[in-house]
């Protein structure tokens, strides 16, 4: 977790994927990507906020960051979507 007070430029990532997404690699700018596994939001919780059951992903960052690319897989490894290069716009 990140200490907010401590580091109080702080950037949230937030993601929602379809459920048959289980990990996502994430290519951040100027750092190694990375694979996260993403949480499941079931359906009873789902239900209880009137949503679609969904998997979902919260990072956050210390400073600015700039999302390149992503790639998702299913549960057995199998890339569901390779993704493509996303311009980047950082605010400073």
């Amino acid at each position: 977790m990140i200490d907010e007070i401590a580091h109080p430029n702080v950037a949230v990532l937030v993601m929602a994927f379809k459920p048959a997404v289980a990990q996502v690699r994430l290519f951040v700018a100027g750092r190694k990507s990375k694979v996260y596994s993403v949480v499941d939001l079931g359906e009873q919780k789902a239900s209880k906020a009137r949503l679609a059951p969904f998997e979902y992903l919260t990072l956050g960052f210390i400073g600015h960051f700039c999302l390149e690319r992503f790639v998702t897989y299913a549960d057995n490894g199998r890339v569901l979507d390779p993704g493509e290069r996303m311009g980047c716009h950082v605010r400073r």
